[in-house]
């Protein structure tokens, strides 16, 4: 995990809408910076092709955090974010990607750990100038893999038989708050000293090779953690709600594979200038590569899984197929071919359907292939013929039998002494 991590600012042009460049006249292009080799390798493992997404956001403090010091405090953002982060989140995070309805649903849950201090799960280090505690690649390394034993599955799995193949994919997204803590003194009638605790931030490489400092570290296909300074009763910094609501959306976009604008002239797109204003959220031609890169994706998934189930019964020709298996595939065969008609009549001007419906298809037959090849049945009734069954089960009680005789035989020895002749 040590060599996965890295800072936000090596993410953050992909959701930075880039200043229009003139080419030719009356044409403008969108395009992007182009990201290094090392980058381009981090963001190939983002998370698999899904109708939905769940994301959950933990928020974790200090074990000793202070109450409220005044009145004014009580306005800060940290502190209503810890009582209910519902609002915030819908208000700067769930609103961006309303616009992937009704195709992808991003679900989001909240949730707030208490007694667990991420300075027990690893102590941070203290930079020179003693202005700010740090952790390096290797230090959170440790503290997310003790992390994860309190935060639980970031997705929720569903009883229903098709979703029992694989849950959907999720994302950590891990709130610092450092909040002031009170200290308590030998003296009885002098009230608790609050301490404002110094900044956490995380020393990590960037993609340019050189040490970065960033206040958050991005784990590719888990989440992130996000460090938040002190409320402002302790720092003077402004619109912490608003910038950790981009920094969050930066994040999910990258992870959740939202590619660069290309050119792509077989298909015809909405406008490619970006809308001023609108950082962060999606637009119809970003969505509509997405969606070209995940079905394609996605069916040559189905194609792979098909193959290695057919493998799989040429090798065990005893195996049988129950009727729910036998309806997936032939049902997963059917959307898979229809698919790939909506996407060979895509430049026809009497085709009305669009990527996004192409998508939900690709994926319908992505999820019915994966219940078949996943199905508990498959092993349950492999039978044996009479002639393989002292092979499989010769190896498994022999080593047991020997110990079983041995046992035995002792124990006659110990129940029936012979009488030593003299």
């Amino acid at each position: 995990m040590n060599s996965v991590f890295l800072p936000i600012k090596d993410l953050e042009h992909l959701t930075t809408p880039a200043e229009p460049t003139p080419t030719e006249l009356g044409q403008r292009s969108s395009a992007r910076p182009r990201t290094s080799s090392q980058l381009l390798h981090m963001l190939s493992r983002q998370l698999p092709a899904s109708s939905a997404y769940d994301i959950t956001v933990t928020l974790l403090t200090h074990s000793g955090e202070a109450p409220r010091l005044s009145s004014r405090s009580r306005e800060d953002w940290s502190y209503h974010v810890l009582s209910d982060p519902t609002t915030w989140l819908q208000t700067h995070v769930e609103r961006v990607f309303r616009s992937w309805l009704p195709y992808v649903r991003f679900r989001f849950y909240s949730q707030r750990l208490y007694a667990v201090d991420i300075e027990q799960l690893g102590p941070s280090r203290l930079s020179e100038n003693h202005t700010y505690r740090y952790y390096t690649r290797d230090d959170l390394s440790t503290v997310v893999n003790q992390l994860e034993s309190y935060l639980g599955a970031p997705q929720t799995a569903s009883a229903a038989t098709r979703d029992m193949a694989g849950t959907k994919p999720g994302l950590h997204l891990i709130l610092l708050l450092a909040m002031p803590t009170s200290v308590t003194t030998n003296q009885s009638d002098v009230p608790p000293v609050v301490e404002c605790p110094r900044p956490l931030r995380f020393y990590l490489p960037s993609s340019t090779g050189s040490m970065a400092v960033t206040n958050v570290a991005v784990v590719p296909q888990w989440g992130g953690l996000f460090s938040i300074d002190a409320p402002s009763s302790c720092s003077r910094s402004a619109g912490v709600a608003a910038t950790t609501g981009r920094q969050l959306v930066t994040v999910i976009r990258s992870l959740a594979g939202l590619p660069e604008p290309v050119e792509l002239s077989t298909h015809q797109f909405n406008p490619r200038v970006p809308l001023n204003g609108r950082l962060g959220e999606v637009d119809h031609w970003e969505l509509d590569e997405w969606f070209l890169k995940r079905t394609v994706e996605s069916l040559l998934a189905v194609r792979m899984t098909m193959t290695a189930l057919v493998d799989l019964l040429s090798r065990f020709p005893n195996m049988v197929i129950n009727d729910h298996v036998a309806t997936e595939v032939a049902r997963s065969g059917r959307v898979w071919a229809r698919a790939l008609d909506d996407l060979r009549q895509m430049n026809s001007r009497n085709h009305s359907v669009g990527l996004g419906e192409i998508f939900t298809r690709a994926q319908d037959s992505l999820e019915s292939i994966n219940s078949a090849f996943f199905d508990h049945s498959l092993l349950g009734r492999l039978y044996f013929q009479d002639d393989q069954k002292y092979g499989i089960y010769v190896p498994l009680f022999v080593p047991v039998g020997v110990g079983l005789l041995m046992s035995t035989k002792n124990a006659f020895r110990i129940m029936f002494p012979r009488e030593s002749s003299t």
